[in-house]
C-alpha cells in the first residue's frame, strides 16, 4: 500500500511538472482570493504586482454575469439588500453567494455558469431557531472544500470542482444554552487547524450570541464561548475573566430577565496560527429593550475578544463603550497584523467601531498601543464610548429618544476594513439615528421598547488612510453616498465600491482617484483580486440588489499581460481550471498530500 502511495504521488508530481507551464516557478503572488478579506488575517491585501497604480487607469471590462432572481420571498422574512459576499477565487475558478442562500461556481475566462447550490427554502420555514432574516456574508475555502454556512445555521462543506456536499455540521443554533431568543448563520466557518471555527448571529432574535470549535472530521462539539449570560442573567457574570481586560467586575451585569440578548459576532474572525489564538469583535447589546434593564458595562458585548482556538478560554478582551445604548459596536472585522509602532515591529490587532474609533492593540496581551484614534463626522449624543469603568452603567435610551445621535446605530465604520504598508484603512459613513419608544417586538412577544429610526438627511461616507505607527490620520476620501462594501488594497490601490455603484479606483499613499466606473448596482462588499485560468489578473466586482446578484470582471488589455521582462502571465494556472484534466489530479494531489 505504502509502496503505490509512492507511486501515486510521484505520477501526479510529474504529470504536474509535465502540464503547469515553467512561467509557474515565476507566477506572481496572490494568485487565489481563498478568504473573505483574502487571507486568515483579514488584511485585504493582495500582495500582487500585475494590476497596480502605475496601470489601473487601464483596466477595462473582460465580463458580466447576472444571476438568474431569487425564489420567491418567505412569508414574514427579512432580505439583506445587495449581494453583502465577496467572491472567492480558486483553480481558476470563483465562487459567490447570493442572500437567499444560492451558491454558484463561474468560469473565471468568460462567467460561465458551472454549478449551483440552492438552499431550500422551505427548510428556513420549517426552522425552529431562524430569526427570519435572509442574509449571506461570507464563503470561505479551507482543506480544498469550499464552505457555507445557511441561515438556519448549517455549515456544509463543497467539492470546488462539482458542487458535491462532502461534509456538513447541521443545526449550530439548535440546544443552545441559556438561549431564548432566535438566530441567523450567515458567516462561513473559519479553522484553526483541524478546528472549525463558527459563529451565529443573535440578529434582532435577542439569542444568546456565542463563538464554537467543532471537529472537523466528526462534527463533534469542542467548545462554546458565550459574549451574553443566560437568559435570567447570571449574578456572577463578571466575575471569572473580567480582570483579563479593561472593566471590572460587575455585581448583577446585565440583570436578571429573559430580554438578554446581543453581543453578536458580527463579523470576520482572525486567526494566528503560530499561537493558536482567535480574534474577533463583538456586537452591541440588543438595544430594543430598555437599556436600564440591563445594568453594569454588559460583558462581553462591545469587545475585542482574544480566545485560545483549542479550548475556547478567554485569553484577553477590551471593551470599547461599556453599556452601550447607541450601537456603537465594532463591527463586520478586525484584522491581525504585523506593524511598527513607535520605530518597533509589533504583532497587533486592528478594529474599529460604529461610533468612528479605530484601536490598535498588542496581539499578545491586549493593550492599547495609541489611544483610541477618532475619525469620521462630528459625534453628537454618543454615550460611554471609551470611559472604561467611569461609564454610567444605568443609562436608558430615553435620553436619546426623539432626538438625533451621531454616528447612528447604522452608521460610522460598518464595513470590512484593510491593512496594507503600516496603513489601516477604514470607512465611515455620516448616517444619524434617534430612537422613539412604544410596542416592540421582541423574542416573538410585545414588549414596551424603542425603535431605531434612522435619519434620511445628508448622508454621505469618507474613507481614511490611518497611519498605524503615529495613529495619525494620512488622508481621507469624501463619498456622497453610504459606504458598507468592503475595502480591498493592492499594488498601491485602494479598491471601493459605494452603495450607489461607484467603483472607486485611489492611490494608496496619497488618496487620489485613479479610475471611476459607475457600476450601476449597489456596491455592499469588497472587491476581489485573483487570476482567471489563463493566469491574467482580474477584479472581480460583486453588485446587485435584492432580486439577483451581479459579478463583472474587469482586467488589463490582453498587451498589457506581460511583465516588464516579456514574460507572459497566462497559462499560470491554466491547467487548474475545472475542464483542464491536470487541475482535478491537482486537487486530488493536494488532498493525497494532506492525508499522508
Amino acid at each position: 500500500m505504502i509502496k503505490n502511495m509512492k507511486f501515486i504521488t510521484i505520477l501526479l508530481t510529474l504529470l504536474l511538472l509535465t502540464f503547469i507551464p515553467q512561467s509557474i516557478s515565476q507566477s506572481p503572488e496572490g494568485i487565489n482570493w481563498t478568504q473573505p478579506a483574502f487571507d486568515i488575517f483579514n488584511s485585504a491585501h493582495n500582495p500582487q504586482q500585475i494590476i497596480t497604480r502605475e496601470n489601473v487607469q487601464n483596466i477595462e471590462l473582460k465580463w458580466i454575469y447576472q444571476s438568474p432572481e431569487r425564489p420567491a420571498p418567505i412569508p414574514g422574512a427579512r432580505m439583506a439588500f445587495g449581494t453583502h459576499a465577496p467572491p472567492i477565487a480558486v483553480y481558476g475558478l470563483l465562487y459567490f453567494v447570493t442572500e437567499s442562500n444560492k451558491l454558484t461556481a463561474l468560469n473565471t475566462l468568460n462567467g460561465e455558469e458551472l454549478w449551483t447550490f440552492q438552499y431550500d427554502p422551505v427548510e428556513l420555514v420549517l426552522s425552529e431557531d431562524w430569526s427570519m432574516l435572509e442574509a449571506q456574508h461570507s464563503i470561505s475555502f479551507f482543506h480544498d472544500l469550499l464552505w457555507m454556512q445557511t441561515n438556519d445555521c448549517h455549515i456544509f462543506a463543497f467539492d470546488p470542482f462539482t458542487g458535491e456536499v462532502k461534509n456538513e455540521i447541521l443545526n449550530t443554533c439548535s440546544d443552545v444554552p441559556g438561549n431564548s431568543g432566535k438566530y441567523v448563520g450567515h458567516y462561513s466557518p473559519t479553522f484553526f487547524e483541524t478546528i472549525i471555527i463558527s459563529r451565529v448571529s443573535a440578529g434582532g432574535g435577542g439569542g444568546r450570541s456565542f463563538i464554537a470549535g467543532y471537529d472537523e472530521f466528526n462534527g463533534r462539539l469542542l467548545w462554546q464561548w458565550f459574549s451574553v449570560p443566560p437568559s435570567g442573567g447570571d449574578p456572577e457574570w463578571d466575575f471569572k475573566d473580567a480582570a483579563k481586560g479593561n472593566i471590572n467586575p460587575y455585581p448583577g451585569d446585565w440583570g436578571e430577565n429573559d430580554l438578554i440578548g446581543g453581543g453578536s459576532i458580527f463579523s470576520l474572525v482572525a486567526v494566528d496560527e503560530s499561537t493558536g489564538i482567535i480574534y474577533f469583535p463583538t456586537g452591541a447589546p440588543a438595544l430594543a429593550y430598555d437599556a436600564s434593564l440591563r445594568p453594569g458595562p454588559n460583558l462581553y458585548s462591545n469587545s475585542i475578544v482574544a480566545l485560545d482556538a483549542n479550548t475556547g478560554k478567554m485569553i484577553w478582551y477590551h471593551q470599547t463603550t461599556p453599556h452601550d445604548i447607541n450601537g456603537h459596536e465594532p463591527a463586520r472585522s478586525l484584522i491581525l497584523a504585523n506593524a511598527t509602532i513607535n520605530g518597533e515591529e509589533r504583532k497587533v490587532i486592528l478594529a474599529s467601531t460604529k461610533g468612528d474609533y479605530a484601536y490598535v492593540l498588542d496581539a499578545a496581551t491586549g493593550e492599547l498601543l495609541h489611544n483610541p484614534i477618532s475619525f469620521g463626522a462630528q459625534k453628537i449624543s454618543a454615550y460611554n464610548t471609551n470611559q472604561g469603568n467611569n461609564a454610567d452603567m444605568n443609562l436608558s435610551q430615553d435620553v436619546l429618544e426623539g432626538n438625533e445621535y451621531c454616528p447612528g446605530a447604522f452608521g460610522g465604520a460598518a464595513s470590512t476594513s484593510a491593512f496594507a504598508d503600516d496603513t489601516f484603512f477604514v470607512a465611515s459613513q455620516n448616517y444619524c439615528s434617534k430612537f422613539n419608544a412604544g410596542q416592540i417586538p421582541y423574542k416573538e412577544k410585545l414588549i414596551n421598547g424603542f425603535r431605531i429610526e434612522p435619519s434620511l438627511a445628508g448622508q454621505s461616507s469618507t474613507v481614511h488612510a490611518i497611519d498605524v505607527s503615529t495613529g495619525q490620520i494620512k488622508w481621507t476620501f469624501p463619498i456622497e453616498s453610504r459606504y458598507q462594501g468592503g475595502i480591498t488594497v493592492s499594488g498601491g490601490v485602494v479598491y471601493l465600491v459605494d452603495i450607489s455603484g461607484n467603483f472607486y479606483a485611489l492611490d494608496s499613499e496619497t488618496g487620489d482617484v485613479l479610475k471611476k466606473i459607475p457600476m450601476n448596482g449597489a456596491g455592499n462588499t469588497g472587491v476581489t483580486i485573483a487570476s482567471d485560468a489563463n493566469g491574467d489578473m482580474r477584479l472581480f466586482v460583486a453588485t446587485g440588489g435584492s432580486k439577483s446578484g451581479i459579478i463583472t470582471a474587469l482586467g488589463l488589455p490582453e498587451e498589457s499581460t506581460a511583465d516588464n521582462d516579456g514574460i507572459s502571465r497566462r497559462g499560470i494556472i491554466g491547467s487548474l481550471a475545472l475542464t483542464s484534466i491536470v487541475g482535478i489530479l491537482y486537487l486530488a494531489f493536494l488532498r493525497f498530500y494532506r492525508k499522508n
